[in-house]
């Protein structure tokens, strides 16, 4: 496993360039917050959390959308 950011691989390799080689290789990727994590295997993953969701299925949050339930 391996972590890079995304500006970093678009700056020196090139998004297109960098999926192609993960595809070539058949490696995963996934990207969070501006990190690429890259699987260096072709096992499949296993989330151990519910499954991802986009952003835009959730739609906008606020902040009061994650408050204790107890807060006042």
């Amino acid at each position: 496993m391996i972590r890079r950011k995304a500006r970093d691989v678009e700056r020196f390799a090139g998004m297109d360039a960098f999926l192609r080689e993960i595809d070539r290789r058949g490696y995963q990727v996934v990207e969070n917050s501006g990190q690429l994590v890259i699987f260096c295997n072709r096992a499949p993953l296993r989330w151990l959390t519910p499954p991802p969701i986009s952003s835009k299925e959730i739609g906008q949050k606020s902040f009061k959308d994650f408050a204790r339930p107890d807060a006042p």
